[in-house]
This record gives C-alpha cells, structure tokens and sequence, in this order.
C-alpha cells in the first residue's frame, strides 16, 4: 500500500473533499434506480456504480471518482467527464475512470495534472509537471477481448432472468451463447423443473432452444436457498498481450509527433501480470539459453539454463516503428485500475533506454521504476529501483495507490 506517500503538493485536502456530484448527479442516479430494476446484472457500468450499494462500499467508490473529477477545471468537464453518460458504453465508461484515477494518482504524488493540453494543433489526455521535469501523457485502455465482454454480457443476462430464483442446487455456468433477442424463458423453466428432480446433485446438461445454448452442472445441495448462479467456470478468451501492447505504443507514437509517455489501462481481470508484458513488449520477451553438449561427454556437467531476453523487443527492432519509439517514447507508465473495497490503483513506470539522454524518472517515485542504472561498452544494464532510488535486489514490491 502507499501509506508512505510524501505530503501532497499542489493538491492539497480541497481535492479530498466531496462536494456537488459531478458525476453521479440526481439525475442520473434516479434514472439508474429505474434501469437497474430490470437489469440488475446486465445493466450499465455507470447505472450500476450509481446504485451500488453501502454494504458493498458503493459509496465510498461514487466519492473517489467525485474527488478525482474536481481536479478536471469547469471549462473542461463536459469534454473530460462526457463518458459518464447514460448514452456512453461500458468499456468507455472504465477508460474514463482509469483516466481519472491515474490523473488522482499523479495529483497526489505531488504532480500538477493539466487535462487536454492543446500541444502542437494535439491534445493528448495529460500535461504533469513536478519541480523540474515535465511529461505529456497519453492514455490507451488495454483489453482486446470483444469475446470476453459478449461472453460477460450473456452472462449478466442470464442472471437477470435468475434473480428472483432461489434454489438447494445452484447451477455452475460453462458454456453460453445467446443471439442477443434470445428469450430465457423456456430455459428458466427447465431450471425449474431439474430443481424438483431427487437426482439434480451431480449432473451436468445443455440446455438448446431458439437462439440459446447453455452448458451448466449442478454441483451439490446445500441446506439453504441460494442465487440460482453459484458462479462461472467456463474458459476465457486469451489474447498474446505482447503484440498487442506494441501494437497499441505505436498507434499512441505515431498519433503525435513529439515526445510522449503512454499510460496502458490495463483491464483488471485480463492479464494477472500485465507489467512483465510491458517489459516483453519493450525489451524482448524472455528465453531460457540451454547448453546442449553434441558431443555425448556423459563425464561433463552442462551450465544451467540462463534466462535472457530476446532480440524482439519494439526498441530493438530495425524498422520504422521501433525509430519512432527510440525517438519519440519518453516512458511507458502501465497500471490497474481494481475494484476492491474501494479503487486502488496499480503502477510501474518503464524507461525508454534507447532515448540519448537516459531519464532517471524520479519524480515519479514511490512508483517503482524500470531505468538504466548502468552504461558500459555500449551496453545498457536495466533494474528496478524503490522510493530511495535503490535497486530492487528480489522481487519486485507491488505498489498500491489508494486515490
């Protein structure tokens, strides 16, 4: 956690203040109560965070997001804070808060935040400044799975049609496909009917009507009436991240034609270690070097493997996108945005170490850093480095920010 953050500069305990809702206004709150009644799980992001309840820290999230959206200036809300619309989807929905949160964030590191700077006829998200150092930033939400959120939407669908069940034997989800005017019905009451079966307990079906397939198993009894939904236990859609976090720095580098840091929005539940892609992504994906001894010598002992990092990284390349990135890439600053009792925001900082002149990035600390530490016969030596500037001997601490 970063308990040990220094005092806030330029901050100060106005921004830590609720006042008016900016963003969560009567309005919208009301409208959300209406929505939600019908779509309690597939409803909208923003009419389920409007409705989220104390008990599940509902308030305590609305407040931080109402904190973070005073620091943007009155002239620029309707454009900053124009997602949170009824009108705007889920995922634009999170790729605004990510924006506010990491903005948050910075703010409290002691950076001055200036949202949608006009810089060369550009407007990239962030201008931070801090004592001598100055970085624009822009801000790029991270998730290639269109499959996973189709595959969260029928889901949330199929719970809608459950909520009002309560049953001894809930059933696990592991396999759905809904045409999106599929009607549940026949299928709620085929639960019905299994639910009154002895033999339930144990069982595994596949329900198939108009427009609808649903694998489920019902794993045990309980001894009291539970949601009809114990939870899901199908598979997910997994996408190489590598490819996609270079493809993704390069369409930030070449939208802008100066210097630039981008910040990845990683989605919380698609990469348990999003940070190392970024590393693969930048630096080459990691190898094992093994020794094999063609010679058949039984007496050798062979070396143990070596871990090392291939040539494939976006600054090692010799193409046209790799200049760009040595040129134009000033840091890469990846992070997550979790949902826990309250958001809690999750970051690393990476050097370019191709730039001419290296950045110790050190404003940014508490923030762990990736950074050139060494220099030698053209040779370039990376390490992690704490808040005292000290290189990271073990394992990389994580780094929790609660804005």
């Amino acid at each position: 956690m970063s308990d040990d953050l220094e005092p806030r500069v330029g901050v100060g305990e106005e921004s830590n203040r609720v006042r008016e809702p900016l963003i969560f206004t009567p309005t919208l709150v009301s409208k959300a109560a209406e929505a939600i009644q019908h779509e309690p799980y597939s409803g909208r992001l923003l009419h389920r965070l409007a409705t989220r309840s104390s008990e599940q820290n509902g308030d305590l999230l609305r407040a931080q997001l109402e904190r973070a959206a005073w620091l943007v200036p009155p002239n620029q809300r309707e454009r900053v804070l124009g997602p949170f619309s009824s009108s705007c989807d889920d995922e634009q929905v999170r790729a605004a808060i990510g924006t506010l949160l990491i903005a948050k964030t910075l703010g409290d590191l002691g950076w001055e935040i200036d949202f949608e700077p006009e810089v060369d006829q550009s407007t990239p998200d962030l201008r931070i400044r801090k004592s001598n150092s100055e970085y624009l930033v822009e801000i790029k939400r991270v998730r290639e799975t269109a499959i996973d959120h189709e595959q969260e939407r029928m889901i949330a669908r199929v719970r809608d049609a459950l909520k009002d069940e309560q049953t001894l034997t809930p059933i696990f989800l592991r396999s759905i496909s809904l045409s999106p005017q599929a009607s549940l019905k026949r299928f709620v009451r085929s639960l019905r009917r299994l639910w009154d079966e002895e033999k339930a307990v144990g069982t595994s079906h596949l329900f198939q009507d108009d427009g609808v397939a649903i694998g489920f198993r019902v794993p045990t009894r309980f001894a009291e009436p539970m949601p009809a939904i114990l939870s899901w236990s199908g598979g997910g859609h997994i996408v190489d991240p590598v490819p996609m976090i270079r493809r993704h720095l390069n369409d930030k580098l070449k939208k802008y034609k100066f210097p630039v840091a981008v910040a990845l929005d990683f989605d919380e539940t698609y990469l348990t270690d999003p940070f190392s892609a970024v590393e693969q992504a930048l630096y080459g994906q990691e190898a094992f070097q093994v020794h094999v001894d063609l010679a058949d010598d039984v007496e050798s002992t062979p070396p143990s493997p070596v871990r090392v990092r291939l040539q494939n990284g976006l600054l090692q390349r010799r193409n046209g996108e790799a200049k760009r990135a040595r040129e134009r890439l000033r840091a890469v600053l990846p992070f997550v945005v979790r949902d826990t009792d309250v958001y809690q925001v999750q970051a690393r900082v990476l050097a370019n170490a191709a730039l001419d002149t290296l950045e110790s990035l050190a404003e940014f600390a508490p923030i762990p850093r990736l950074v050139v530490v060494e220099e030698r016969q053209g040779q370039r030596r990376l390490e992690y480095l704490d808040r005292q500037n000290e290189v990271v001997r073990e394992n990389v601490p994580s780094w929790f920010h609660t804005p």
